[in-house]
């Protein structure tokens, strides 16, 4: 479960390891564009297993969150550098609800962190989300996003100025499709649900990228009756989305892709086992 962030020179790398016979969450950085690599860093220390860590930054701070196996719960859990990842700073846990918490993906956006995840504190799987505007110094309480009787998971969160945007999985009509909700003054208020796709297969693990006014989304889907990366985007904010593309053409299971965009590039990475062997592709734009 890596995730990455790069800005200029500087790269962000964080993942789950087992190399101490836990699950910890381990992070390292390069400062020449990926030429030259500091050594690993072990971000935390505890006796439960973490996973599914996502990396962001903002100027010299990089943030960090993940789910942990953290006092009889799964909660999430953030930590933070002040100084582009040299030294780190004592995790804070982010949710403190008698119900597990999961699945988290963080943004940042000036001084300002938006972070989402799934929760099941209302006996279902409902997507929340909170803010910081200082750096993670402090934090606005949990904001449930998502109202249905259906298992909303895997949200996937991202920010352009105040413009901020979730999007995830959704099972409400029998059938898992992907969701979209944004917020256009900093996660104050927000928009009505928007659904993105709605075929016969199902529509998983989304992953955004957002850029400007321009909101990219990548997707898992087997309306093929494979599973298939598929993709769409929205040059307006997210007021009118044009058709969806299909990425990947191959017998072979194609699955957890990721997206990034930089000037008028748009990257996409998936696994998928066409070699009898789960591999990573990548295409472009």
């Amino acid at each position: 479960d890596p995730s990455i962030a790069v800005s200029g020179s500087n790269v962000h790398i964080v993942w789950s390891d087992e190399r101490d016979f836990d699950w910890e969450i381990y992070y390292k950085r390069s400062t020449d564009g990926g030429n030259n690599w500091d050594d690993d860093t072990r971000i935390i220390n505890n006796s439960g297993n973490a996973w599914h860590p996502s990396v962001a930054f903002s100027g010299n701070f990089v943030h960090l969150v993940w789910y942990e196996y953290y006092f009889s719960n799964w909660e999430i859990l953030y930590a933070r550098s002040s100084d582009n990842g040299i030294s780190w700073e004592d995790a804070y846990q982010l949710t403190a609800d008698p119900s597990d918490s999961f699945h988290p993906s963080i943004c940042a956006s000036g001084q300002a962190l938006h972070v989402t995840w799934t929760d099941r504190r209302d006996d279902n799987r409902e997507i929340y989300y909170k803010r910081s505007l200082d750096n993670g110094l402090n934090w606005f309480p949990d904001k449930r996003i998502t109202y249905d009787e259906g298992l909303s998971t895997k949200p996937c969160i991202g920010v352009s100025g105040s413009n901020v945007t979730i999007v995830w999985q959704d099972d409400r009509t029998g059938i898992n499709e992907i969701y979209y909700i944004a917020s256009a003054n900093g996660g104050t208020e927000w928009g009505s649900e928007i659904l993105l796709t709605d075929d016969s297969g199902e529509s998983l693990s989304p992953n955004l990228a957002v850029a400007g006014s321009g909101l990219f989304l990548v997707w898992v889907d087997n309306r093929d009756w494979n599973q298939e990366i598929y993709y769409r985007n929205s040059m307006d904010g997210g007021l009118n989305w044009l058709a969806d593309k299909r990425l990947t053409n191959d017998p072979a299971e194609s699955t957890k892709p990721f997206l990034s965009i930089s000037g008028a590039g748009t990257h996409v990475v998936w696994t998928e086992d066409r070699d009898n062997n789960y591999e990573i592709y990548y295409k472009h734009n």
